[in-house]
């Protein structure tokens, strides 16, 4: 007993996350509207780990494009774009 055990059990969102990071706060992602729109839309389908993960993977919606990525770019099109692939999800 005490001794640290060289085996962990991953649980199923840490083993679909690796490489990613697990929160939105981490992301830095741009404040403005059209972005708490876009999580709040989010939110009621995903917990907080799925929905920064979700910014994370390409989307099919965003021509493969990151939600991320979009996002970082700042324009207005780009943001309803955006809106437009969470609320499909």
């Amino acid at each position: 007993m005490g001794e640290k055990s060289p085996f962990r059990v991953a649980i199923r969102e840490e083993l679909l996350a690796r490489g990613y990071v697990l929160s939105l706060a981490e992301l830095n992602l741009p404040s403005s509207p059209e972005l708490t729109e876009i999580i709040s839309v989010l939110q009621t389908q995903r917990g907080p780990v799925a929905l920064a993960v979700w910014f994370q993977s390409a989307n099919g919606w965003l021509g493969s494009a990151r939600p991320v990525d979009v996002v970082r770019r700042v324009s207005p099109g780009e943001m309803s774009d955006v809106l437009h692939a969470a609320r499909r999800e």
